[in-house]
């Protein structure tokens, strides 16, 4: 408690008045960081489907650089270590599962993603890549040779577009 008062301006006496424990601050600190992540994650709502999940991919790498996602991660494995705040986190997970699952439907209304795909799984996915790359990255070790964002981005675009609807040509000739 005492480094996270010196760290944020703080006597540890103003940290304690308004968080009786670390617990509760760690919460507090997941519930204000998770509106900036799920804006991060989600994009900018006036472009496409497909546009802002590649955008996505260019955040999701750049992860180990935003201390929200390195907040959210140790979230999760301290939920999986104490029961306590599971319902807390599962609840941040949850909002991001919807933001996902509404720009998944955005793409398969405007058939940029094939309707058949489920959107469950594309979901679990998307959440998937998004803590299990920050945790890839941030433990590598420091001589590992890490794809250029333009490398990632590019891989990842292939990837988008295989979740497009086969065309008819694609159909027949398959």
């Amino acid at each position: 408690m005492s480094d996270i008062a010196r760290l944020s301006g703080l006597t540890t006496g103003a940290v304690y008045s308004r968080w009786p424990n670390k617990r509760e601050l760690f919460l507090a600190a997941v519930n204000h960081v998770a509106p900036v992540r799920m804006a991060r994650l989600v994009g900018d709502e006036d472009t496409s489907a497909t546009d802002r999940l590649v955008a996505l991919s260019a955040y999701l790498f750049n992860t180990t650089e935003d201390q929200s996602c390195a907040l959210f991660f140790e979230a999760c494995v301290t939920a999986r270590r104490n029961p306590e705040p599971t319902s807390e986190i599962a609840h941040v997970l949850e909002a991001e599962a919807k933001a996902f699952a509404a720009i998944i439907r955005e793409g398969k209304a405007t058939k940029a993603i094939d309707p058949e795909l489920s959107t469950d799984a594309l979901v679990l996915g998307c959440q998937a890549l998004s803590l299990g790359l920050h945790l890839v990255v941030f433990l590598s070790a420091p001589d590992r040779q890490l794809p250029t964002a333009d490398e990632w981005i590019g891989m990842f675009v292939r990837i988008i577009g295989s979740f497009s609807e086969p065309s008819e040509d694609a159909l027949t000739d398959g």
